[in-house]
């Protein structure tokens, strides 16, 4: 038959075993007390608070590959909350306030690491570091020691990093002007060469004027010419229109010297003379200034005409000379744009590397630590431990030695039910 249990046995046995159970848990509570009150060493907890604040210092977004690189040598090294709570426990830092702590026994830093928590509140930059010891005062020192340590720390690795950097610059700012001095002698050499790109942009200017204006004259030539052939032909037809010589009837006293033949011959007097009339042939003085006009416009127009044929070998002449003068410019003028071009690069690069090397040996010097973290609360000397804690170390030593008492009674009184003897006995 299976055993049932009954609430009201356990309860009677509960309250049989009262004495037992009342004495464990005083002696529970007495050890716990005597623990709490005159064995256990006090411990006190200081607490100082740090607040984060990283410096806001902005660089010029660029897609220059130098400017970037500038950048990333002159900036702060960034910390969030959780790489300065883990510094915080760096064992150099440690170290340091060791050292400056007298401290009973050796202590080294991963011991001394665990007398020491850092924690963040919740929505906030600040930082919470907590330390414990036996000794209140030693407690808020420690914590003291250790938030000076860690802003004196955060200060040393920054003026390390930006004397790093400006060692880094000031010898590539060096090297730049190594290369800018040697760019400008180039340069220097370049254009001291005759000639020079201002000579040669001269002489093309002197060359396209003398080109113009021969040309210019060229088509005045042409004109002129063109007016010449006009004026000839123009000459030419009025001459084919017009008789070579004329018939001319005159009396024969006109001609004095037939007049004077005919007289000594036939012995005529002048009035005979008067009526005889005679017809002659002389040259048309109208053609022949015809023949003057053309011939002179034939002179004028070969004289047009070599002088046009000048003009252009003069024009063909200056015109190749033209060509390679603009191309020798041109040699010339993209060597000294390459040239000029390649010394404002490093003249303008070696001022970005002196720029940043003074804002960087600025940087070295200044005092970043206090601004990226600040004690926003030192420690004070804590007047009531944090452990033991001994209210509630009795109440827990109460709680147990009821427990304890409980089982013992009922360890007690299963025993004495389940003992083989009696179960004889009362068969």
């Amino acid at each position: 038959m299976e055993e049932e249990i009954n609430l009201r046995e356990l309860i009677e046995t509960l309250l049989r075993g009262k004495v037992i159970i009342s004495v464990i848990t005083v002696m529970a509570v007495l050890i716990s007390g005597v623990l709490s009150f005159f064995v256990l060493t006090p411990t006190y907890q200081a607490k100082t608070s740090l607040m984060v604040n990283q410096p806001n210092i902005q660089s010029t977004e660029s897609d220059n590959p130098i400017s970037v690189l500038l950048d990333s040598l002159s900036q702060y090294p960034t910390m969030n909350l959780e790489t300065i709570k883990a510094q915080i426990k760096n064992p150099e830092i440690l170290q340091n306030v060791v050292d400056k702590l007298d401290f009973e026994e050796e202590m080294s830093p991963a011991r001394f690491a665990d007398k020491i928590s850092v924690a963040n509140v919740t929505n906030t930059n600040l930082l919470e570091i907590s330390v414990i010891d036996t000794d209140p005062a030693k407690a808020a020192e420690i914590a003291n020691i250790l938030s000076q340590e860690f802003i004196s720390f955060v200060n040393e690795q920054n003026k390390q990093r930006m004397g790093q950097s400006a060692s880094i610059l000031q010898t590539q700012m060096e090297i730049e002007n190594e290369k800018l001095d040697i760019a400008v002698a180039e340069m220097q050499e370049f254009l001291a060469r005759s000639p020079g790109v201002d000579e040669l942009s001269a002489e093309i200017g002197s060359k396209l004027s003398m080109l113009t204006n021969f040309k210019t004259s060229m088509v005045n030539k042409e004109l002129e010419l063109e007016q010449l052939y006009a004026h000839s032909n123009k000459a030419k037809e009025e001459q084919a229109s017009t008789p070579e010589v004329l018939i001319v009837k005159k009396s024969v006293i006109d001609d004095p010297l037939l007049a004077g033949l005919i007289r000594d011959t036939d012995g005529k007097d002048t009035a005979s003379l008067s009526d005889i009339s005679i017809e002659t042939e002389e040259v048309n003085p109208v053609h022949i200034n015809l023949t003057q006009i053309i011939s002179s416009d034939n002179i004028s127009m070969a004289q047009a005409k070599a002088e046009l044929s000048g003009l252009e070998r003069e024009i063909d002449v200056i015109s190749r000379q033209l060509e390679e003068l603009q191309k020798e410019y041109a040699e010339k003028i993209t060597v000294h744009e390459q040239l000029e071009q390649k010394v404002d690069t490093l003249r303008s690069t070696y001022q970005s590397f002196a720029n940043k090397y003074e804002e960087t040996r600025i940087a070295a010097t200044a005092e970043m630590g206090d601004n990226t973290v600040s004690i926003m609360a030192s420690a004070q000397i804590p007047e009531n431990p944090i452990a033991p804690r001994k209210m509630l170390n009795v109440a827990i030593a109460g709680v147990l030695g009821i427990m304890v008492g409980a089982f013992v009674v009922f360890f007690r009184e299963f025993w004495i039910n389940s003992d083989p003897n009696k179960t004889k006995l009362s068969a």
